[in-house]
């Protein structure tokens, strides 16, 4: 089988690098859910989620949706990915269930989704 290398070039030199302009942007670079503490008391707007692993979906979800804001955002990359088994859309469907929240799916190449908090 052949090494995954699609995710080699992501270091935060790298990201920093393409985002140009780094104006209100705070990097944290580990691994989630970790990189949320100290994030506790904060709220979002605006949620873009791209792992495409059930669990990390999962947990993002248990500390971003209590945290979104009422008219809050959260996109989902790869939402309809089979290269993850759709991983994102599974965990994603299982989180809202029983939520007043409806997911919009977006006709792009990468399969994106969305939720608005209401």
């Amino acid at each position: 089988m052949e090494a995954d290398s699609r995710f080699t070039n992501t270091g935060g030199g790298t990201v920093k690098e393409r985002l140009k302009n780094l104006n209100n942007v705070e990097f944290r670079i580990g691994t989630f859910p970790e990189t949320t503490a100290g994030l506790e008391r904060e709220t979002f707007s605006f949620v873009l989620f791209d792992a495409d692993k059930y669990d990390v979906a999962t947990a993002a979800f248990e500390f971003f949706y209590p945290r979104l804001s009422p008219g809050g955002y959260f996109f989902l990359h790869d939402f309809n990915s089979s290269e993850s088994d759709w991983a994102v859309s599974k965990a994603t469907r299982d989180f809202l269930q029983g939520k007043p929240e409806s997911i919009v799916e977006i006709p792009d190449i990468c399969g994106t989704a969305l939720f608005r908090k209401i």
